[in-house]
């Protein structure tokens, strides 16, 4: 009675949301508006993620919303597919003056249905509404609808995260200006910071000085090739003019990236960041640090994070990494090397990470110009066994190969020289060495969830969390990652 039940629950919501996709569908053609567009990518996703299909017609039988809900529940559900019908057939002859209240019933319908999800249906029908719009050819018209009042609105989100991935876009086509304002004189060396260097430039126009992180890279053997030397180049400045101008920074954790340089005289080019506002509010001087060297120089387990530290720390790596999968950046050096702290000078605490080390960072597209994997032995075995072979070129996957290094070194609190001290094995060896002989010690110290989600990163098991139903491609693979990795470490907590 229970499975019968549920498919007729199945059949009366299907009877409804098939005619509203077509008239979504119709009425996206006929008003050719971005908001349209986005309300309909909210309903087919909500339809989704809830165990139906906006497409086919049919209902996935391992669905268990739907069959969960009470009879008041599911009769309020059917009560807002009417009033969207409703709504869509008003407005249907209205649509041609592009005026975009005309559509606010459609996006204040989708709340409400998308309130009655759970908590992590809801994330994941909103990711998957992002990642489908994201894929869109006309990523021009898509930023536009930042220019909506409501910034919190999903609208607003998605046309900013159109922006930067049409900036990711601009770099592919080489159509970035050699003009931008960006390039600035070599920043002057004076302290050392492990990759990055700390260092002071003058405002031409106040003459105010301020510090800024500076990351730097001497030429390569390959930058013999001009060919090769100006497409380095134009990706710079390109790289530059995305980290200077993201709406995202606080959900991806980048510093505002100030300017780049280009220095001839020393063999060497880079990008330089502003030390943080919020930080420096409390007043004091500002040091910096990398997730490494606390690690490193803490050989007393003195300055350990509390547990509840390291989990959001954790929580927030992944989401970040995701972020930048959304707008298809690949970061390619993930590592405690690039992970920096700003902390008061009288102490050392873990507060909001930064993510660095950009430079060898691209697009994700097959064409983009790439170096391949450094040489630097000390990031060697942050790269993914595949990639530091040589015999890939660098892929989604391969990132969250890296976060679960760091991942590891968190849970464990000791570097990975350290944690690997004495081997030599391959990189393919070595990395069934972390998974047999490091991985099971963190369930102790970290638990369960956590540890199960470093053996996900470090394997690749991200293929079982595929969506049933869903085909392959890019967007199954960052949800995957969602749901094994970042959902779950946001439930990881040590409450006082």
């Amino acid at each position: 009675m229970k499975e019968v039940e549920t498919k007729s629950r199945f059949i009366a919501i299907d009877s409804i949301a098939q005619p509203i996709n077509e008239m979504y569908k119709a009425l996206c053609k006929k008003s050719q508006s971005v908001h349209a567009s986005i309300e309909h990518a909210r309903f087919g996703s909500w339809m989704r993620v809830a165990g139906g299909s906006d497409t086919a017609g049919t209902w996935s039988n391992q669905a268990s919303f739907l069959s969960g809900r009470s009879y008041s529940e599911f009769e309020a559900i059917l009560t807002h597919f009417r009033e969207l019908r409703d709504s869509m057939e008003a407005i249907r002859d209205e649509c041609q003056n592009l005026r975009n209240r005309l559509f606010a019933p459609l996006q204040r319908l989708n709340d409400i249905l998308l309130d009655m999800l759970p908590r992590e249906l809801q994330e994941l029908a909103s990711a998957r509404v992002e990642l489908d719009i994201l894929g869109s050819e006309n990523l021009d018209v898509l930023s536009d609808a930042r220019e909506t009042p409501h910034a919190e609105s999903p609208i607003h989100r998605i046309g900013t995260l159109a922006v930067i991935r049409r900036l990711n876009e601009l770099v592919t086509e080489h159509s970035t200006t050699s003009h931008s304002g960006l390039q600035i004189d070599p920043p002057i060396q004076y302290k050392k910071q492990r990759d990055f260097y700390v260092s002071e430039v003058t405002s031409p126009a106040s003459g105010d000085t301020r510090k800024v992180l500076v990351e730097s890279r001497n030429y390569g053997g390959h930058c013999s090739d001009e060919k090769i030397a100006k497409e380095l180049l134009t990706r710079l400045e390109a790289l530059a003019e995305l980290l200077n101008s993201a709406q995202q920074r606080k959900a991806m954790h980048i510093l505002h990236c100030s300017g780049f340089y280009h220095d001839p005289k020393h063999y060497s080019y880079g990008l330089v960041y502003d030390f943080p506002q919020a930080s420096s509010a409390g007043g004091g001087e500002l040091g910096v640090t990398t997730l490494r060297a606390l690690i490193e120089s803490d050989t007393q387990l003195l300055r350990m994070p509390v547990l509840g530290d390291r989990f959001l720390l954790a929580r927030d790596l992944a989401a970040s990494v995701l972020e930048f999968h959304k707008v298809a950046w690949l970061q390619k050096g993930i590592s405690s090397f690039n992970i920096v702290f700003f902390h008061p000078k009288a102490s050392m605490q873990v507060n909001r990470m930064y993510f660095m080390g950009f430079l060898n960072s691209r697009q994700n597209d097959e064409f983009a110009f790439t170096e391949g994997p450094g040489e630097d032995p000390k990031h060697k075995n942050f790269q993914h066994p595949d990639y530091s072979q040589g015999q890939l070129r660098f892929r989604p996957e391969f990132d969250y190969y890296s976060l679960g290094v760091v991942l590891l070194e968190l849970g464990m609190w000791r570097t990975l020289c350290e944690l690997t001290k004495g081997w030599c094995e391959p990189p393919r060896e070595f990395r069934e060495k972390l998974l047999e002989k490091r991985v099971p010690y963190l369930g102790p110290p970290m638990g369960a969830i956590y540890q199960d989600v470093v053996r996900v990163c470090l394997s690749g098991d991200f293929q079982t969390a595929a969506c049933e139903g869903e085909g392959g491609g890019l967007n199954n693979l960052y949800l995957s990652f969602k749901r094994r990795v970042v959902d779950r470490l946001a439930v990881c907590a040590a409450n006082v």
